[in-house]
């Protein structure tokens, strides 16, 4: 169990077995370029960071994305951190992204990513629950270019209806 003070900033260990690899940036080419399709990419890292911090507990590959200002950001982040300190975390899953769009909504571009999970289960403590079988979902986020990386400023998601 982690301490109470534990903060994101590496793997809780609360993990059962061989936890997965954290994000690796070469996986999602061109994610630092000041263009849509960078855009896009570093969305999709941004979604697997966060998967891998819903296994491991580590926010910080997901942080390092994510604009101060992004209260949703936070939101999920924060929440990940407060369940690993209770003992759950996430296992199994694997998303596979099938289509990507940017559009422009009231003069802002919002970017999308259209994804399918399958086998996520929550962990809670010992206990392991049958995995959910597919589902499919989208993220949307509006996003800011640095002049380095791409950060995402606000987001929302549907784990539902997937495609919009």
């Amino acid at each position: 169990m982690p301490r109470a003070d534990y903060d994101g900033s590496g793997p809780s260990g609360i993990y059962k077995g061989i936890p997965p690899a954290p994000p690796d940036p070469a996986d999602f080419p061109g994610m630092n370029e000041n263009t849509d399709a960078g855009a896009i990419q570093t969305l999709k890292y941004w979604d697997t960071a966060l998967n891998y911090a819903i296994a491991t507990g580590d926010v910080s590959y997901a942080r390092k994305y994510s604009a101060s200002e992004c209260e949703e950001c936070k939101n999920l982040l924060t929440t990940v951190i407060e369940r690993h300190k209770e003992g759950k975390y996430g296992k199994n899953q694997v998303t596979e992204y099938f289509e990507s769009e940017v559009e422009n909504i009231d003069n802002t571009k919002h970017y999308f990513i259209y994804g399918q999970t399958h086998g996520f289960v929550l962990m809670e403590k010992s206990k392991e629950g049958p995995p959910d079988g597919y589902s499919t979902y989208y993220r949307e986020a509006t996003m800011s270019h640095n002049g380095q990386i791409w950060l995402v400023l606000g987001m929302g998601y549907n784990f539902e209806k997937g495609k919009r």
